[in-house]
Parts: C-alpha cells; structure tokens; sequence
C-alpha cells in the first residue's frame, strides 16, 4: 500500500490520499513522514492533516471508504488550507476561486 499524490500545478501544492482502514493510513504516514498521526475515534470518517517532509508542507487526505459527500468535506479543509497559505481568505470575492479548486480536486481524487 502506498500514497496517491496529486501536485497541484497553479498553486505548486503537493497532496497525498489514501483510501482505505486508519491502521493502514497510520502505518503510510509514519513510514512517509516519520510521524505519528493522531488519534482517531472508530467513527471518523476522514481527515485532512499536513505533515512536514523533506521541509515542505504536504496536505494528506484520508478516507475509510468510497462516500462522495465525505472526498468533499475533506477536499474543502485542503483547498482552505491551500489559498489560505496563499493568502486567499474565503469571502465574497475568493469564493469562485474555492468553487473551482474545489471541483477540480474533488475530480482528481474521485
């Protein structure tokens, strides 16, 4: 098992995402970043985290199963994470910005 990754060329962002049990998800980020993830309760569907690799920030999503609505809860926390860093705070004027990077990520990772 390993990391999908997605490099997000406009905004030069590396995302990673896996799909599948939080053991194995655990087990991915300390053999990739050489960390612990943090705790989870059993009914966590799945999260949006950053870990530091190689002094670059890498965004990582993880999912227990295939459900459309929780890739999109979670593809949001990345794309808030993302534009935020760029200095885009959602409002009025950026939220076409985060409609489109939303969609677009929520097609890659689908």
């Amino acid at each position: 098992m390993k990391f999908n990754h997605y490099y997000e060329k406009l905004f030069e962002t590396n995302l990673y995402w896996f799909r599948g049990s939080r053991k194995i998800y655990n087990q991915l980020i300390k053999g990739e970043f050489k960390q612990i993830a943090p705790k989870k309760d059993s009914s966590v569907k799945g999260t949006f985290e950053t870990y530091k690799k190689d002094n670059i920030w890498i965004g990582v999503i993880w999912l227990r199963n295939r459900n459309l609505s929780v890739l999109v809860h979670e593809c949001f926390h990345a794309v808030h994470w993302i534009l935020l860093d760029r200095g885009l705070i959602l409002s009025d004027a950026s939220e076409e910005v985060y409609a489109y990077f939303l969609g677009s990520l929520v097609k890659e990772l689908r």
